[in-house]
C-alpha cells in the first residue's frame, strides 16, 4: 500500500496516521506539535534542546501523561535524584492558563506556597497538547526557562513509547535558565540534580545519556505499571470509573482530573478488536527493569556501546589473568630467596598491571549490565 506522509523536525520523525489519496494534502494542513521555540527566529542563539531519547514503558499512554501532569509526584517519587521527599513537598496553588478543550488540551500554572528563598518569582507551568505532547516548564523573571519535553506514543494496550529531551532558553541578556526543580532545598539533592541535568547534555555521547535515564525513569515505573492494572480491575469488577474509584480533592490533582475529562470527551485510543486483553498483566519487577528490551535493542548507539564494553570487559579480564600469571612466576621462583631479590622488583609492574586490568574490566562489565537491566527498590531509597 501507499506510504503515509512523514517529515523530520528537530530530530523527531512525524508520521501521518493514514495513507489515503488525500493524506499528503491533509497532513500538509496540520502542523506537528513541534517545539515552538526551536522554530522561532527570535530565539536563535537563546534556545537549544538536548539529546532526544526514547524508551518503551510498561504502562499506557494515558497513565504516562497523567503522571507528568501531576505536579505533586516529583518531590516525593524522585527522592534523592532531583528532590527530597522530606523537605521539598509543599502546598501548590493552581491557576488555569488555557481551559480544557478537545483539540487544544489544557495548560496551568503552579505556584508553590512555600517557595525556596530566591525562587519566589519563578513560574512553573504544565502544557498538554493533544494527543501526546506535555511540556513542563520553569521560567525565571528574566524570561530564561528550562522545559522538560515529553511525547508519549501508544504502542499497544498498557504500553507506550516515551520520547524525551530538555529545552533550555537563556534570558534576553544571557541569563542562565532556572533549574528544572527550583524548590529542591537539600544541598545534596541540588548537587545530584545539577549532575543529572549535566549528564543529559550534548557534551556526552548519546549512549551515555541513554544509559543514565533509567536511574530517573525507574523510580516510579513499578507504581505506574501496577496502578493501571488496579484501576482496570476496579472498573471491571465493581463498575467504577476513575471518579468513583479515586478521590482527587487537592489542587495538585487538577492535571490528572483534566486529563481524565479530556479522555472521556474524545474517547482515547480506539484499539482494534481483540488487541486489548481482558485484564492488563502485572509483570515481575525483573521484566519491568529490563533496559535491553525497553531501549537497547532499538538503539544503534547503545547496541554498539554494549558490544564495546562487553568485549572490553572480557579482554581486560584476560589481560588481568595473564599479568597475574606473569607476576606470580618470579614470585614463586623467588620464594626461597631473600626479600630483596630482583625477582620481586621485576614482578611489581606485572602485578600492578593485573590489578589495573582487573579493576577496569570490572568497571566495563558494570557499565555493560546497565544496557540490560537497571533494578530499583523504592524501600531502599531512604
Amino acid at each position: 500500500g501507499a506510504r503515509p506522509p512523514c517529515q523530520v523536525r528537530h530530530g523527531l520523525l512525524w508520521v501521518w496516521g493514514e495513507s489515503s489519496e488525500n493524506a499528503a494534502l491533509e497532513s500538509a494542513l496540520v502542523e506537528p506539535a513541534v517545539v515552538e521555540e526551536l522554530e522561532d527566529p527570535a530565539m536563535k542563539g537563546r534556545a537549544s534542546d538536548f539529546i532526544w531519547q526514547h524508551r518503551d514503558l510498561p504502562y499506557g499512554w494515558e497513565v504516562a501523561i497523567e503522571n507528568v501532569v501531576d505536579a505533586s509526584h516529583v518531590a516525593v517519587t524522585h527522592h534523592n535524584m532531583i528532590s527530597n521527599r522530606y523537605t521539598d513537598p509543599a502546598p501548590i496553588e493552581v491557576s488555569w492558563l488555557r481551559l480544557l478543550a478537545p483539540t487544544d488540551g489544557f495548560k496551568f500554572r503552579m505556584k508553590s506556597l512555600r517557595p525556596k528563598k530566591g525562587m519566589e518569582n519563578n513560574i512553573s507551568t504544565t502544557d498538554f497538547r493533544p494527543p501526546c505532547q506535555v511540556h513542563n516548564r520553569a521560567t525565571s523573571p528574566s524570561g530564561a526557562s528550562t522545559t522538560l519535553l515529553l511525547y508519549f506514543s501508544p504502542t499497544k494496550p498498557g504500553r507506550c513509547r516515551l520520547l524525551v529531551s530538555f529545552l533550555v532558553v537563556r534570558g534576553e541578556n544571557g541569563e542562565d535558565a532556572p533549574k528544572a526543580m527550583p524548590n529542591a532545598s537539600s544541598a545534596g539533592v541540588e548537587l545530584r540534580q545539577a549532575a543529572f541535568a549535566f549528564l543529559q547534555s550534548p557534551l556526552f555521547p548519546r549512549w551515555f545519556v541513554h544509559v543514565v535515564a533509567p536511574l530517573f525513569l525507574h523510580q516510579d515505573l513499578v507504581f505506574l505499571h501496577r496502578q493501571q492494572a488496579i484501576l482496570q480491575r476496579l472498573e471491571e469488577a465493581r463498575g467504577l470509573d476513575w471518579r468513583r474509584a479515586c478521590w482527587t480533592p487537592a489542587a495538585t490533582d487538577s492535571g490528572s482530573a483534566a486529563l481524565r475529562r479530556w479522555l472521556r470527551s474524545v474517547g482515547g485510543v480506539a484499539w482494534s478488536p481483540g488487541s486489548r486483553p481482558d485484564m492488563l498483566p502485572v509483570l515481575d519487577k525483573q521484566l519491568l527493569f529490563d533496559t535491553y528490551k525497553s531501549h537497547t535493542e532499538q538503539c544503534i548507539q547503545c547496541q554498539q556501546a554494549l558490544r564495546f564494553f562487553s568485549s572490553a570487559a572480557r579482554a581486560l579480564s584476560t589481560f588481568a589473568v595473564a599479568a597475574l600469571a606473569a607476576a606470580l612466576a618470579p614470585l614463586v621462583a623467588a620464594a626461597t630467596e631473600p626479600a630483596s631479590s630482583p625477582a620481586l622488583v621485576a614482578a611489581a609492574p606485572a602485578l600492578a598491571a593485573a590489578v589495573a586490568c582487573g579493576m577496569a574490566g570490572e568497571a566495563c562489565g558494570r557499565v555493560a549490565v546497565l544496557f540490560r537491566e537497571v533494578p530499583y527498590d523504592a524501600q531502599d531509597n531512604k
